[in-house]
């Protein structure tokens, strides 16, 4: 795992969450093609922003799960998946440095 393949996993998984809330189909990992940067990342945070902002929370969403989900729900989720994203790109942040030092 690299920082390179976090940053590619958050912005294809966010992109992907935020298409099937939508309604549209989901986005396979192959059909992603990264920005190359956090570029494709702020997009994806200020489009799930405004998704939030203007969706009923309580709206069951087709997602991950067996069962529908409520949007409050899944934007949870996408929290806790994005945190434990950071929290990996901090571990390979430290071991690089510690493997420099």
């Amino acid at each position: 795992m690299t920082i390179a393949w976090l940053l590619w996993h958050i912005e294809w998984w966010w992109n992907d969450t935020i298409s099937r809330v939508n309604g549209l189909p989901p986005i396979a990992p192959q059909d992603h093609h990264w920005t190359g940067g956090t570029s494709g990342i702020v997009a994806a945070k200020e489009e799930w922003d405004h998704l939030l902002s203007t969706a009923d929370l309580d709206r069951s969403v087709d997602w991950l799960m067996s069962e529908p989900q409520p949007l409050w729900f899944i934007a949870s989720w996408v929290t806790v998946e994005l945190t434990k994203n950071l929290a990996e790109i901090n571990q390979l942040k430290i071991r690089c440095s510690q493997l420099a030092g």
